[in-house]
């Protein structure tokens, strides 16, 4: 519910109870209560809390506290995505942007070389661009290999 249906004072009470957990608390902060009864203050802090708008509001900032601090990976590729297609963006920050999505992505495949001494176990590195005629290449390389270490 938008915040501008509530009184200011609502919406303090609203963001007080959301900080303290505390109806009364939050229900001293946003209104003057010096000449209350603590009954009072209570009595009215509960009523305040069952509010349907302020009951609202308070669910709605509850939610926004409990948004993750970290963007996940969905937010930051959502950034990254509105950076490469803004126009407004210098050609390098804007290809900056389109690179690092390429690499969470996985686009880009990394050069790997690993070994073994266990004959029968053939590992493939990527290799070049990681193209098809590459890998076939570097297969062949490893097979050819293979069998002269079992030849021997």
């Amino acid at each position: 519910m938008p915040t501008h249906l509530l009184t200011p004072k609502q919406e303090k009470f609203a963001v007080e109870y959301v900080r303290t957990g505390s109806a009364t608390e939050a229900y001293r902060a946003a209104y003057v209560c010096d000449r209350m009864k603590p009954e009072s203050v209570h009595r009215l802090a509960h009523a305040q809390l069952h509010h349907v708008k302020t009951a609202s509001r308070i669910k709605e900032l509850t939610e926004e506290a409990n948004q993750p601090a970290i963007a996940d990976t969905y937010e930051r590729q959502r950034l990254l995505t509105s950076i490469m297609r803004d126009t407004d963006e210098p050609a390098a920050t804007r290809i900056h942007a389109c690179d690092r999505l390429s690499k969470m992505q996985g686009d880009y495949l990394t050069n790997i070389r690993l070994e073994t001494q266990e004959p029968g176990i053939m590992l493939i590195p990527v290799v070049g661009d990681g193209s098809v005629d590459d890998w076939e290449k570097m297969a062949k390389k490893q097979q050819a290999q293979l069998k002269a270490d079992v030849r021997k």
